[in-house]
């Protein structure tokens, strides 16, 4: 299996501001096997994002919900279990 974890920026215009509504958010997507990545949602009742406010959340949350035992090979932002 593949992962990889992508950061997505909103309002990028207000980045550099103090009070700006800019924000940043990294998710999980996970490799398939027809349409390329899809992104991975908690899907109990209705699907709904996972979303992480820094790498290392995500890396850790990844680490320890999507693998288990076994060898991790990490590529850049791609991860293969």
């Amino acid at each position: 299996m593949k992962f990889r974890i992508v950061e997505y920026t909103h309002c990028v215009n207000d980045l550099g501001r103090e009070n700006g509504r800019a924000r940043i958010e990294y998710v999980i997507e996970k490799k398939t096997y027809w349409f390329g990545w899809k992104e991975i949602f908690n899907t109990e009742i209705k699907p709904k994002r996972i979303s992480h406010e820094t790498y290392q959340d995500a890396e850790a949350y990844l680490y320890s919900n999507y693998m288990g035992h076994g060898m991790c090979k990490k590529i850049g932002n791609e991860y293969e279990y």
